[in-house]
């Protein structure tokens, strides 16, 4: 999962393990950067990468960067309950 906050980039990862194991109930890693940290770290882009997809890391760069309209992503009931109330 990535969540992007208004500051930070909080990536999680679950691993996949049987029942059975004695470390079944693992908590996911989460690794946590600033949005200015995010372009230096090697690190964690690689690890949303490999996760995931290059375009996804291309993707978090443009958000925030504040090249991403996302409003005009929302649906449109949406966006007239922002416009209207």
């Amino acid at each position: 999962q990535i969540y992007i906050t208004t500051d930070e980039i909080i990536f999680r990862v679950w691993k996949i393990i049987p029942p059975t194991r004695a470390d079944a109930a693992q908590h996911p890693s989460q690794m946590v950067c600033k949005y200015s940290e995010f372009i230096d770290d090697d690190r964690m882009r690689a690890e949303i990468t490999r996760a995931m997809d290059e375009r996804e890391v291309k993707f978090i760069d443009r958000l925030i960067s504040g090249e991403i309209n996302y409003l005009n992503r929302l649906p449109r009931n949406t966006l007239l309950r922002i416009i209207f109330n």
